[in-house]
C-alpha cells in the first residue's frame, strides 16, 4: 500500500447539507494532522494548521455537534475554549468523503492551503513537533487523558512526546511535515505509528524523490513524470562527464504478510519464464538497474527475487498484488485536484478502481472480446466448411 510521501496534500469532498439523525461511527477517523502554520519561516509548507477527517464507510455520517480538540504533548484535551472546534449543525461526511478544518493563527511563511476548507477557525494553534488531536462525538473540556467521558472518543493521533496515543505515537513533526493516514485514510489498526507516514524536510529537500525512486523501480511513470527528460538524466551528470559509465539500481522489498492469491488463480500454473509471486511467500523484492555507457546509450533491466523479467510480466505480478500502472495506488499533488474535480460518475469509477470493481469489470470484458473472436472464427470456419461440402458434392 503507497502512502503520500511528499509534504501533506490535501483531499477534500463537499459536505451534504443532509440533515441525518446522529450517529456515531467508527468509520470517521483523523486522517491528517499538520501543525506548521502560524509560522514568520520559510519552511513552513503552510500559512494554517489543519486537521483533516475521512469517512471510510459505506454511509454518509452525521458529525453535527463533534468536536475536533487539541491538547498539548502531557496537557489536556481543550484546555480552554481556543482549544477545540465543534462542527456545526447540519454537518455531515460523505462515504468516502473528507473534511478539512483550517485552523490556528495564520503565518506569514509557507503556501495557502491548496483547496478551501470546509471551516476555519482561529482556535487550535497545534504545535508543529510534539501535540495530540482527538475527535469527539460529544463535549470533553479540559479532560485529562484516561478522564474522557466514556464513549465520546471517536479517533485521536499523538505525535512526537505527546502521551494518549493509540498504540505508539506517530514520529516527531516539523513545520515541513505532517502527519498522513495510509492508504488515503482507510488504514486503522489503532496504532499511530504503524496508521501514519511522516516525511520531514524542508522544500527542496527531496522528500518528492523518494516516490519517484519508487514509480522509477515499478515502471510506474515515464522519465518525464519524475521530472527527467530521458531516462538518463535520472543519474548523477557529473560521472558521465568524466567519461565513465554510470549506474543507479532502486529496490522495493513488497510485505506479503496478509496477501493470498486471488481465488480465481486456482488451478493456474506458473509461467515457464519470469517471475511469479507463490502462496505463502513472505517478501518480494523487486529492482530496476538503469546503467548509462559513456557515449551516452543506455540501458534498463528488471527483476523480481533476483529473477530478470520485462515490464510485462512485472506488472502481470503486480496486478496480482493490486498495483495496477493505469490505477490510483499512488496519489500524486496533481492528483488530488483532479479527484476533487471529478463528477460524481468518474469519481465512481475511481472507488470501483480501488476496490477491485474495475479490475473484475476489465476481465469480463477481455473475456467477452475473446469469445467474440472465436465466435467470429466459428463462423468463419462455418462457411469454408459449407463451400468445401459445396465443392464436393459437385464433384
Amino acid at each position: 500500500m503507497f502512502t503520500k510521501l511528499s509534504a501533506p496534500s490535501l483531499s477534500i469532498a463537499a459536505l451534504s447539507t443532509l440533515a441525518l439523525s446522529g450517529l456515531a461511527s467508527a468509520d470517521v477517523r483523523i486522517s491528517q494532522v499538520y501543525g506548521g502554520g502560524g509560522s514568520s519561516s520559510a519552511t513552513a509548507t503552510y500559512k494554517k494548521d489543519y486537521v483533516e477527517l475521512f469517512n471510510a464507510g459505506s454511509e454518509p455520517v452525521n458529525v453535527s455537534g463533534w468536536v475536533i480538540a487539541y491538547g498539548s504533548a502531557t496537557g489536556n484535551w481543550a484546555s480552554s475554549s481556543s482549544n477545540f472546534f465543534t462542527l456545526p449543525k447540519g454537518t455531515v461526511i460523505q462515504p468516502c468523503g473528507y473534511l478539512l478544518l483550517a485552523c490556528g493563527t495564520a503565518g506569514t511563511g509557507g503556501a495557502d492551503l491548496p483547496l478551501t476548507a470546509d471551516f476555519v477557525t482561529t482556535n487550535i494553534n497545534i504545535s508543529a513537533t510534539n501535540g495530540k488531536v482527538a475527535l469527539f462525538n460529544a463535549p470533553n473540556a479540559n479532560v485529562a487523558c484516561g478522564s474522557e467521558a466514556k464513549g465520546t472518543i471517536v479517533d485521536k493521533v499523538s505525535f512526537g512526546t505527546a502521551n494518549c496515543a493509540e498504540g505508539i505515537a506517530v514520529a516527531t513533526l516539523s513545520n515541513a511535515s505532517g502527519a498522513v493516514r495510509n492508504g488515503g485514510g482507510l488504514a486503522d489498526t489503532n496504532d499511530n505509528a504503524a496508521d501514519f507516514t511522516v516525511v520531514t524536510g524542508p522544500n527542496g529537500s527531496g522528500k518528492s524523490n523518494i516516490l519517484d525512486a519508487v514509480l522509477f523501480c515499478l515502471g510506474l511513470a515515464s522519465s518525464r513524470g519524475m521530472r527527467a527528460e530521458r531516462l538518463p538524466d535520472l543519474i548523477n551528470s557529473a560521472v558521465l562527464r568524466q567519461g565513465k559509465a554510470a549506474e543507479t539500481v532502486v529496490s522495493v522489498r513488497f510485505d506479503l504478510g496478509d496477501w493470498q492469491p486471488d481465488g480465481a488463480e486456482e488451478g493456474l500454473e506458473a509461467p515457464a519464464e519470469g517471475p511469479w509471486i507463490q502462496a505463502g511467500q513472505r517478501e518480494w523484492t523487486v529492482s530496476r538497474r538503469l546503467r548509462v555507457a559513456p557515449g551516452g546509450t543506455y540501458s534498463s533491466s528488471y527483476s523480481a527475487d533476483g529473477v530478470p523479467c520485462n515490464l510485462q510480466q512485472l506488472q502481470t505480478q503486480l496486478r496480482r498484488l493490486r498495483v495496477d500502472p493505469e490505477g490510483s495506488n499512488v496519489v500524486m499533488q496533481g492528483d488530488v485536484t483532479r479527484i476533487v474535480s471529478m463528477s460524481a460518475r468518474e469519481r465512481r469509477g475511481l472507488i470501483d478502481e480501488l476496490a477491485g470493481v474495475a479490475l473484475f469489470d476489465s476481465r469480463i470484458e477481455q473475456t467477452r472480446a475473446k469469445l467474440d473472436e472465436v465466435q467470429e472464427r466459428q463462423e468463419r470456419c462455418r462457411i469454408v466448411e459449407q463451400e468445401l461440402l459445396a465443392s464436393r458434392q459437385k464433384l
